[in-house]
Parts: structure tokens; sequence; C-alpha cells
């Protein structure tokens, strides 16, 4: 904690401003604050969620279980999201000879959607972010900017984009980052260069383990790469270039020099996308980024939810899944229809506190997407299966999640 939060907190504490944790709990509502861990009045709030696909707007009146749980992130000190696609007018479709589904975006006054949700930061790097060129992407940062929207993963060049965002929560300084990992050669310019502008990217590139006299790196990059072997023994797997995963290094020890608390948020369009199995490469990066100063590393991209390790006290979500899937009027092509995947509308709130900048706590608030996009609060024997399924993906990991019907708990102090 710096000496700034300490100082902030005695002299709360003497004059009465310190707002009771019962207090921050009882907006959320009765069924939802009997379940929740009451906050001490030390610890703050972050509440983390998955992907928002969000390109048009939502009706005037939610749904009760859709507002229960904009009330969750809004009475966290701090609610950090993935934003799935751009929110601009300008550019064209870039999709190069790889991507599949159409391109995403939504006008720019549907940034008020994420002020209503109560979200604090998104994660822009990601593979449609920069669907319309770099220029509707930096609309969407000034978008953002104008909204009062925290944002990373996304700059004028790369070392912009490897920066992190900074803010406060609940008197703590939070840092940001995102990057993007991805496993094929793309055709579009999405990514930043030290000259054009773009997402913090970090290639990836399947290797085959067991032959003669090592890897073959044949007709592929053969930069070094961040990779130990399989226990599986010889296969195929995926690693990042060493060259981006020094960068994503060197960004977090950065950050951790400058915030109470780091956050790594990571789209991984690695192998096995959109199913539960966890890439083995993908606990490599995580646990890369941990050793480097992260406190929390948010995991999505597959659209479904995977398991969560906690790494020297730290917790690692591999993926939150999906939050938002707001469809299109109308698009260049019809949008991948991640919903209608295994899991794809069944996601959780992750709900972390923390103090003096250590994680002190983990709640899982398990989500179901409705039909027309919204997230709603998953109660009852649905809530119960989600989690249920999550405890299960994580002991996998080592992780004991302690379930209460359809809440879930990882204690870490």
């Amino acid at each position: 904690m710096t000496q700034s939060r300490r100082d902030f907190l005695k002299l709360a504490a003497v004059a009465g401003l310190t707002q009771p944790a019962a207090a921050r709990t009882r907006r959320l509502g009765a069924p939802l604050a009997a379940r929740l861990r009451e906050l001490r009045p030390d610890e703050i709030s972050l509440a983390l969620v998955g992907d928002l696909f969000l390109v048009n707007k939502f009706p005037d009146k939610l749904a009760l279980a859709t507002e229960g749980v904009y009330d969750l992130l809004r009475s966290s000190d701090a609610a950090l999201a993935n934003l799935e696609n751009g929110l601009s007018t300008t550019g064209s479709p870039e999709l190069g000879g790889f991507r599949y589904g159409g391109a995403l975006r939504g006008a720019p006054s549907i940034v008020g959607e994420l002020s209503r949700a109560g979200i604090t930061a998104v994660s822009l790097a990601n593979n449609h972010t920069g669907n319309y060129g770099p220029e509707a992407l930096l609309e969407t940062m000034v978008t953002l900017d104008r909204a009062g929207i925290h944002h990373a993963g996304a700059g004028e060049d790369i070392e912009r984009a490897f920066s992190p965002t900074y803010f406060e929560a609940g008197g703590q300084r939070i840092a940001l980052l995102s990057l993007y990992s991805y496993y094929y050669n793309f055709g579009a310019t999405d990514n930043a260069s030290a000259t054009a502008p773009g997402v913090a990217g970090s290639r990836a590139y399947d290797i085959v383990l067991g032959m003669a006299g090592g890897f073959d790196t044949a007709a592929r990059d053969i930069k070094p790469y961040l990779l130990e072997p399989d226990p599986g023994g010889a296969q195929a797997v995926l690693g990042p270039l060493k060259e981006d995963l020094d960068r994503m290094v060197r960004a977090i020890g950065l950050a951790r020099e400058r915030a109470d608390l780091t956050v790594l948020s990571v789209h991984i369009h690695w192998g096995r996308h959109t199913r539960q199995d966890l890439p083995y490469q993908q606990r490599l990066l995580a646990r890369a980024a941990v050793d480097a100063g992260a406190d929390i590393f948010i995991g999505h991209g597959p659209h479904t939810l995977r398991g969560i390790e906690v790494y020297q006290g730290k917790p690692i979500f591999y993926s939150l899944g999906n939050f938002v899937l707001r469809p299109a009027r109308a698009a260049a092509a019809p949008a991948p229809d991640i919903g209608s995947r295994a899991g794809g509308k069944e996601t959780l709130v992750a709900r972390v506190a923390a103090s003096d900048g250590r994680i002190t706590a983990v709640e899982l608030v398990p989500i179901v997407i409705g039909g027309n996009g919204q997230p709603r609060l998953a109660r009852g024997a649905i809530g119960e299966r989600i989690v249920a399924n999550v405890a299960g993906l994580s002991a996998n990991l080592g992780t004991r999640v302690e379930q209460d019907e359809w809440i879930g708990t990882i204690g870490l102090s």
C-alpha cells in the first residue's frame, strides 16, 4: 500500500468517512448481499467480467436480474471487462484472409451502456476492436476517453499499446494492461508497430515436440519460444514468441512500480477454442505474468468458462467467458453465434477483494446471458451448476472453490 493510501485510511477513520462494508453490500439487494462476504473497511473490491459484444443499445428498462448484475458492478470499487468491438463511425472492414464471421463495431453513443453497467475500465487488445482499421480504433479510444472509461491494450504505437491505464479504486491505484495472444498468421493490420496504431499483440506459433535434435520449426519464425515440454509427451503445442513475452514482462514490471495492484487482461486465441480444457502453454504465460509482478490475470477469448488457479497467492482466471452478447441489427456478415456454443451463455462475475496491495478473497457470482444478450443473475439450481462446473475445472489446477448454494468462494488469506 502506498503512503498516500495509508494516510487516507487514517484520516478517513478519524473523520468517519470510510463507508462500512455492510452499507456497500446492502445496495445489492437482500438476496445477493446476504450471500456475499462483507468487505472489511480496509478492503476494496474489483468486479471482473468477460467479453462484451456490444454493438447496439439495450432497452431503457432492463430486467430485474440484469439490474442485479449491474448493481454488483456499480457497488464495487471498480469493474473491468473486455470490450470485443470498436465504437466508431470511421473506417471500413479490414478482415484480411484469416478471419471468419463479420466485422464488429457499434456507434460511439453505445459507450453509454458501459457507464450504465458500472464499467470502470476495458481491455481493447482482441481480434475485433481493430476490425475497421486504425482510424476507427483511435476513434474508439477517444470515445472511451470522453465517457471516462479507462482502457488498455491499444495505442498510437506499440509502446503505448503495451502501456497500462491507471485508475483509483477505493484509494488504491490500479494498473490495467491488456494483451492479445493469437496462434495464427493475421492478414489484417491489427497489431501496433513502432510507427502505426493497433493493439498489443503477442504472437504464437505451433511447435512440434519430440523431433530429433529438439523442436521442428521448419517454415516458421525461428526466434526463441517460451516453452517447456508438455507433460503429455510429444505433440503439437503452442507458445508465445519470446520477444513478445519479454515486452509483456517489461510492461508489467514498470506498472508494478507505479501501482498498488497490477492487473493483466489477456485475450487468448490459442488451440481448443470454445472448449473448457486448458492449453498447457496458457499456464506458462499466466505464471510468467505473475512472476513479473501481475496481481491478477484475467483470461478471455474462448467464449466459455475455464478453471481458476491460485499461483503465489494471486488468482489466475483462465477464461471468464462472455458477459454481454448484444446482437447486431445489421452487419457486413453474420457475426459468429458464440452464444450457441457449449457454455457460451453461462458465465460469472469474479468479485476480488484486496487490502494493502494484496488479494484477500475471491467470490464467484454465476450469470446467465438471456436471449436478448443481457447478463442475469443465475440463482438457484442453474447458478449452483455453473459454480460447480468452475469448481471442478479449478480443482484440476489445485484450487479449491467453496460453494454455498449459488455463490462460490476462494480464500486467499
